[in-house]
């Protein structure tokens, strides 16, 4: 059987140190929808947010989707109506 690995150890493939796992806070959040309004022209726009937050790109492409994205189902859910 194989070793695991931490995430404090795994790297991507551009060799960027994943060095933060577990859940977003709520500056890291922000911090997302900060990043993504400068990068959302870019190719390789998750990967670009990821490297400043030292998370993995598809876990941060994953955080917005799935929560922060304002088109998100999961928003309106959250508001009363």
């Amino acid at each position: 059987m194989l070793p695991c690995r931490k995430k404090e150890l795994m790297t991507t493939s551009t060799d960027v140190t994943v060095v933060r796992g577990g859940a977003y806070t709520k500056e890291e959040d922000n911090r997302i929808l900060e990043l993504y309004e400068i990068y959302s022209t870019e190719n390789n726009k998750w990967k670009l947010i990821a490297s400043e937050l030292k998370r993995g790109h598809k876990s941060v492409r994953e955080r917005y989707v799935n929560h922060l994205d304002p088109t998100s189902a999961y928003i309106f859910s959250l508001i009363d109506i």
